[in-house]
């Protein structure tokens, strides 16, 4: 009977296996590698996440501003009725927000 060849040396290997001890550990050696390679690649972007400073302000004393994002928000309540909706104008265009529109709207939106 003919003894099994390893598949990747050619040397051989055990009875119904396709690769010898050596390039089975080397296998088992590698995989290990990139298993710990992708952990610590997560653990590095964690870190790097933790480290972002998130702010209102445009500057930060100490800290170098890399990227500015803006904050894009919205609502809207329009056609409900032309008084109410000429006050709601009025609120949006002096700063604040209609006690109306959101006693009325937010219990839509929560669901």
């Amino acid at each position: 009977m003919d003894v099994a060849k390893c598949s990747v040396c050619g040397r051989p290997a055990g009875l119904l296996m396709s690769m010898c001890d050596a390039c089975i550990a080397a296998s088992d050696a590698r995989a290990a590698a990139s298993a710990n390679a992708q952990e610590s690649a997560r653990i590095e972007l964690e870190l790097a996440i933790a480290r972002i400073v998130l702010t209102t302000t445009n500057q930060i004393d100490g800290y170098r501003v890399s990227e500015t994002l803006e904050i894009v928000t919205a609502e809207c309540a329009l056609g409900i009725n032309i008084l109410q909706d000429m006050f709601i104008a009025l609120s949006d265009a002096f700063g604040g927000r209609s006690v109306w529109g959101v006693t009325v709207f937010l219990p839509l939106c929560l669901g």
